[in-house]
């Protein structure tokens, strides 16, 4: 995991799944946004990225590419699995205020515009760190680079 910039006072790090294998075990401990990126060809890794992040209690969750929408309904799927374990484990409800706040997003830029800057500003929790997961076998590393000198220049998303 690489720290590619900053925003404010949120640390942008980059992952790339294609090239270390050992990814997971770098991600923070908590109270982090979590930015994957992937696309059709990638589908069969996204499950195992959930997982891994909501493993490390991420807080907050934004899906970019062609499979957005598919990884934002895995995260949902798998909060609300993790949430029936826990009310069966506590016999008490979950309390769903915690759980991560989860995202889909059709553009690049406007997705990692919204994790680096609503999603990490609107968290109940102290959130310092943006992790960007390339699940993509494309290089999306200087595209976000841009994107993070473009955002501290206060350039906003078009919609």
């Amino acid at each position: 995991m690489e720290l590619i910039g900053q925003i404010q006072r949120r640390k942008i790090y980059y992952t790339d799944l294609q090239k270390d294998p050992n990814w997971y075990l770098k991600l923070p401990q908590k109270d982090w946004v979590v930015f994957s990126i992937s696309h059709a060809v990638d589908e069969e890794r996204i499950p195992l990225m959930v997982k891994h992040c909501l493993d490390k209690n991420v807080s907050s969750s934004c899906s970019v590419g062609e499979l957005a929408h598919r990884a934002k309904l895995f995260f949902d799927e798998e909060i609300s699995w993790r949430a029936i374990d826990f009310e069966e484990k506590h016999k008490h409800a979950f309390d769903y205020d915690t759980a991560p706040v989860t995202t889909a997003h059709d553009e690049l830029d406007e997705g990692f515009w919204f994790a680096t800057n609503l999603a990490a500003s609107n968290s109940v929790y102290e959130i310092e760190k943006v992790v960007c997961i390339n699940i993509s076998k494309e290089n999306y590393r200087a595209a976000l680079v841009e994107l993070i000198s473009k955002i501290n220049g206060g350039w906003l998303p078009p919609n």
